[in-house]
């Protein structure tokens, strides 16, 4: 469930929102629309793409919503604290209100004494007693640290692991961001720990569990992303198609490339679009790879949209392959643990086999 709420978005405006067509097509009597109920699916913009959208999601991510999360965090265990403080504290603050009345009306009932001799004036008080509380129970006042503290912390830190892996292409001041939050969550955890949270009962663990494997499953879904990213999102192969096929030096002109015509008095509803506005326009100009309005294949794909999109499937396919190959290298000529400790592993086995047999065999001579 975290998976799909935090990476939906991102993975839509990447991976899906290429896809969609800039041409107005449902101002246009003959073309395909693309709609999701009742609402047309909004394309990317045309000047900065889908890059500036995921941009925008992860330093909203990374920045707003960290910092959000940590203050309702922080003020939500202060707030049940005092609220546990004064719930357990009612019937005590009520006692000692009315020993300190008590008191007070004792000390109005004392009467001076005057010592002649020394003319020194001695009072004479009831004597008070002081009870100090153990830290041990004063902590049963503060938040139970409870089985579900350190799946939140876990599920924040794949979170952000998550974030960085697959879209920190898109921002690359993303991993920064998250070490600035981290360094952050570090202090208001360890507050949060002292004195806010019971002290926790420390329990061993020798391996991550099952987190181990969701980090690795995102490890391998980062490079299918990125891959993507690359491929689709950023337009690298239309600019590689542009500069290799079309015999181009620069990119200067391949903005102008990338635009088709679309003529005006082909709008449906030309008065709503405008808002009424008598404009001196003959055509406008949207991001796609489609004939112009006097094309006899009027608004559909160019052989050149299709070509870029073979090319990109083939080239998606190649890569995932190669990088696929290179990982399983890596993972057999580098194991993740030393030799020392396979050592260790494996005579630690066979000692263990040697018992076992050692007891087989004495209780087989016994009987």
């Amino acid at each position: 469930f975290a998976f799909v709420n935090y990476y939906s978005v991102p993975i839509y405006a990447a991976f899906f929102k290429p896809w969609i067509p800039s041409l107005p097509a449902n101002k246009i009597s003959g073309t395909v629309s693309y709609f999701v109920f009742t609402e047309k699916l909004e394309p990317c913009n045309d000047l900065t793409g889908c890059s500036y959208e995921i941009s925008v999601i992860l330093l909203i991510t990374l920045i707003g919503k960290q910092l959000v999360n940590a203050l309702i965090e922080i003020l939500t265990t202060k707030i049940l604290n005092l609220f546990n403080y004064f719930h357990y504290h009612k019937n005590e603050l009520d006692d000692n209100n009315n020993q300190e009345k008590e008191d007070i009306e004792q000390q109005k009932s004392f009467t001076s004494k005057t010592d002649m001799t020394d003319d020194v004036t001695i009072h004479s008080y009831g004597e008070t007693t002081t009870t100090e509380r153990a830290p041990w129970e004063t902590d049963i006042y503060l938040q139970h640290v409870g089985r579900q503290q350190l799946y939140n912390e876990y599920i924040e830190i794949m979170v952000q692991y998550g974030f960085i892996a697959m879209f920190s292409i898109a921002l690359p001041i993303a991993p920064f961001l998250a070490m600035i939050n981290n360094l952050f969550e570090i202090r208001t955890d360890a507050i949060k720990l002292l004195f806010e949270l019971r002290r926790p009962i420390g329990e061993l663990a020798y391996t991550l569990g099952i987190w181990e494997k969701i980090f690795d499953a995102l490890s391998k879904i980062a490079i299918l992303t990125n891959i993507l990213y690359l491929l689709i999102t950023c337009d690298l192969i239309s600019k590689l198609f542009y500069i290799y096929i079309e015999n181009k030096i620069s990119l200067n002109d391949y903005l102008n490339y990338t635009l088709s015509y679309l003529y005006i008095n082909d709008l449906d509803d030309q008065d709503e679009i405008f808002e009424g506005k008598q404009l001196n326009i003959t055509y406008c100009r949207y991001r796609d790879f489609r004939y112009d309005y006097n094309s006899p294949y009027k608004y559909q794909p160019t052989p050149i949209y299709y070509q870029i999109q073979i090319i990109q499937w083939l080239s998606i396919f190649f890569f995932i392959i190669i990088t696929i190959i290179i990982y399983y290298l890596f993972m057999f000529f580098i194991n993740n643990k030393s030799r020392l400790i396979r050592d260790i592993r494996h005579r630690e086995e066979i000692l263990a086999e040697q018992e076992l047999w050692s007891d087989v065999i004495s209780t087989t001579k016994l009987t």
